[in-house]
């Protein structure tokens, strides 16, 4: 998909015309694949998983700051990222 995504894009810079069905179809996908695939297994098996396995005070704490970090860093610049290839389209 990345692929397809770089490929598109190098022709809509070429051509300087959008195309809001291909963006509309590319925000879809990445939004199911990370929000529901990749977001959701994240949330529903390793984290929980995570916590299990670091019993010790501090590894909690420092796996707990990871997964603030993860939630901060990653999850919400992806969001505002996809809304506003959204919002292009």
């Amino acid at each position: 998909m990345l692929e397809v995504v770089r490929q598109k894009i190098a022709k809509i810079e070429k051509e300087k015309k959008a195309d809001p069905v291909f963006v509309d179809t590319a925000v879809d996908f990445i939004r199911i694949y990370a929000d529901r695939t990749h977001h959701g297994k994240e949330d529903d098996d390793f984290f929980p998983a995570s916590r299990e396995y670091f019993t010790d005070e501090e590894d909690q704490a420092m796996l707990e700051e990871f997964l603030r970090f993860d939630r901060r860093m990653i999850h919400e610049k992806y969001t505002s990222l996809v809304d506003a290839l959204e919002k292009r389209g």
